[in-house]
């Protein structure tokens, strides 16, 4: 019985037990930290897609189309292919428009329809 007693006294008068103590409490700050961190990420994400302003009917069709749609309004709206200097001016601005909206089939759709109307050519 006086072993078990020594032993604990002898544990409790060590300084690597109080720094292992003081490691396990920083490791359990840090875990708890951590997990507030993911539980506030995670309900930002459910906000987001919880919210009715998404657009899934352009999520697919940009998904599937959108290529198509942008390499055929590049090749027809390229301002080398315009020599007026009025058109190719406004196509150099549509040109922009479609390669900045490469992968939103919905932003492609209109700015076909602007060169269209702007540039008359039929795409």
């Amino acid at each position: 019985m006086w072993e078990n007693v020594f032993f604990y006294k002898d544990i409790l008068f060590n300084g690597w037990f109080y720094i292992s103590l003081l490691e396990l409490v920083f490791v359990v700050i840090i875990l708890i930290g951590r997990l507030r961190m993911m539980r506030r990420k995670n309900a930002q994400k459910r906000e987001i897609l919880s919210s009715n302003n998404i657009d899934y009917d352009n999520i697919i069709k940009s998904s599937f189309n959108s290529q198509s749609l942008y390499d055929s309004l590049k090749k027809k709206c390229h301002p080398d292919r315009f020599l007026d200097k009025e058109k190719n001016i406004i196509a150099t601005g549509i040109f922009a428009k479609i390669v900045e909206n490469k992968y939103n089939y919905q932003e492609l759709l209109s700015v076909k329809k602007e060169a269209e109307s702007k540039l008359n050519i039929k795409i």
